[in-house]
């Protein structure tokens, strides 16, 4: 998947799975909104973030900013 436009609507419809393979480097931003159970649960395979956000009654706008920022600062960092 390419990180350079990633959008929230793109990200909200994608497994959570999906989204740890595509971009490993998220895995932080999961375990500070969502927590560590995260993880070890079955849903991970199925489950949307959308989902994942509503379940764990994160901050959706903090959520998916944070997720972005993520992507895009590894995308920055291997172009420099």
């Amino acid at each position: 998947m390419d990180r350079t436009g990633i959008t929230r609507e793109q990200l909200e419809t994608m497994r959570i799975k999906d989204l740890l393979d595509a971009f490993p480097e998220t895995a932080a931003v999961l375990y500070n909104h969502f927590g560590a159970s995260c993880f070890g649960c079955p849903a991970v395979q199925k489950e949307r973030l959308e989902t994942g956000v509503l379940v764990h009654q994160a901050d959706a706008d903090h959520f998916y900013r944070d997720v972005m920022e993520e992507i895009q600062s590894v995308r920055t960092e291997k172009l420099d």
